[in-house]
C-alpha cells in the first residue's frame, strides 16, 4: 500500500511525487493506490488526464495499481465514489488541507483511463464499513489514554455519541469523524466552552485514522508503508500506545553514494524502462532473496544490508545516468538503526 504522504498535494507537487513514487517502486515493488487517494489527488489526476507518458506507463505496466471498491460484489464506479465522497465531505478532512473543487467529483477522463487500462484490485465496501465500525468502537472502549491526550469523560462521551449515532441505523465511518461533522458538533454541544477541537482534535482525529489506514493491508494482504501522520492511529489500533521504543541494533557500512541533491532529484528523472530494468535486475532478486533469508534466520543482517549495497549502487548508478553525472570517489559512512517496542519483558520489531 502507498503511504499518503506520497499523495499529498499539501506537501508534494507532481515532481516530488513522481519521485518519491519511483523510489518507493524501486525499493518496495509495485503501489497500490486507493481510489479514495487518487481521487483526491489533483497533481496525479491532472497528470493521466493531459496523457503524462511516466505516469501513464507505469499504470498499463502494473507498477502502480487500484484498490477499487465494490458494493453487493459489483465495481463501483471512481465517479461514483468521487460522488460520494463528496456528499461526505470527505474532501475537506481537516483545517488547511486543500480542497478538491466541486467539479472534480464525478465522472471524468483520469478515473476512466485508470478503470481500462490498470490493473483493478476490488475491496468490499460492505466488509469496510462494518470492520470500520466494529474496530473504532474497539480503539476507544478498550484503550486507556493517558489523561493529557484525552480526558475519561471526552472518550465516554464519544462512545455516547457513537451508539447514538449507531441506533439510528447509521453506520460509522472515516467521514463520521472528519472536520465539521456532526460528530463534532456534537461533541462540542456535550462540552461548550471546553475548545474540544483546539484541543484534542488532532490526537481524536489520528486515532481515528488507525481502524481506516489498515483495513486495506489487512483486507488485501498486502504489505503496507504507513505514513508518519499514520503512527499514532496504527500504534494504538496494534495495542501499542504506551510502549516504549528501544534500538535493538545498530550497524554501520560504508560505501560510495552520491549526493544528498542527487539523491532528491533524480529519480524523478528516471523514466519507466530504468525502472524496469532495475526490477529486474539479478541485483535485486539478490537483495530480496537476502530479505527472505534473514526472516527465516538463515543470514545476518550485515548479509542482507550488503545485498542492499550493491541494488543501491545499481539505482544510483541509473539516477546519475539520467543526471549526466558520475560517482564521487569519496566513501560515506551510513548507520542502520533496527528499532523495536518493549512490551512485558518481549520485544515486537517494528
Amino acid at each position: 500500500m502507498t503511504p499518503r504522504e506520497i499523495l499529498d498535494t499539501n506537501q508534494c507537487n507532481l515532481e516530488h511525487q513522481r519521485a518519491l513514487i519511483t523510489y518507493n517502486v524501486l525499493f518496495n515493488g509495485p503501489l497500490i493506490i486507493s481510489d479514495s487517494d487518487y481521487i483526491s489527488n489533483q497533481h496525479f489526476r491532472e497528470a493521466i488526464r493531459q496523457g503524462n507518458p511516466f505516469f501513464r506507463a507505469l499504470i498499463e505496466e502494473g507498477f502502480i495499481l487500484f484498490a477499487i471498491r465494490h458494493q453487493d460484489t459489483q465495481p463501483v464506479s471512481m465517479g461514483k465514489t468521487a460522488e460520494d465522497i463528496f456528499k461526505r465531505g470527505g474532501h475537506t478532512a481537516w483545517p488547511g488541507r486543500s480542497a478538491i473543487p466541486p467539479e472534480q467529483f464525478g465522472d471524468s477522463p483520469e478515473f476512466d483511463f485508470v478503470e481500462r487500462n490498470a490493473q483493478l484490485i476490488p475491496f468490499s465496501l460492505d466488509q469496510y464499513s462494518t470492520r470500520y465500525q466494529a474496530e473504532v468502537l474497539r480503539v476507544f472502549r478498550e484503550t486507556s489514554f493517558r489523561a493529557e491526550d484525552l480526558p475519561t469523560s471526552y472518550v465516554q462521551a464519544i462512545l455516547e455519541i457513537c451508539q447514538e449515532w449507531t441506533a439510528t441505523g447509521k453506520s460509522i465511518t472515516w467521514s463520521f469523524f472528519t472536520y465539521g461533522s456532526d460528530f463534532w458538533k456534537a461533541l462540542e454541544q456535550r462540552f461548550p466552552g471546553g475548545h474540544i477541537f483546539e484541543r484534542y482534535g488532532q490526537f481524536i482525529f489520528d486515532v481515528a485514522r488507525g481502524p481506516y489506514v489498515t483495513f486495506l493491508p489487512q483486507a488485501l494482504g498486502v504489505n503496507p508503508t504507513y505514513s508518519r501522520e499514520d503512527r499514532l492511529g496504527v500504534n494504538i489500533w496494534r495495542g501499542r500506545y504506551e510502549l516504549t521504543e528501544e534500538e535493538l541494533l545498530r550497524i554501520t557500512l560504508r560505501g560510495s553514494r552520491i549526493n544528498l541533491a542527487d539523491m532528491a532529484a533524480g529519480p524523478a528523472k528516471l523514466e519507466a524502462q530504468d525502472i524496469r530494468r532495475l526490477r529486474i535486475s539479478p541485483a535485486l532478486f539478490a537483495y530480496e532473496q537476502a530479505c527472505e533469508e534473514f526472516s527465516q534466520g538463515r543470514n545476518t543482517a550485515n548479509d542482507t544490508l550488503g545485498a542492499l549495497g550493491e541494488y543501491r549502487h545499481e539505482v544510483e548508478s541509473a539516477i546519475l545516468n539520467a543526471l549526466h553525472r558520475r560517482f564521487s570517489s569519496e566513501t560515506v559512512a551510513e548507520q542502520y538503526h533496527i528499532s523495536g517496542l518493549s512490551k512485558i519483558g518481549q520485544e515486537c520489531l517494528v
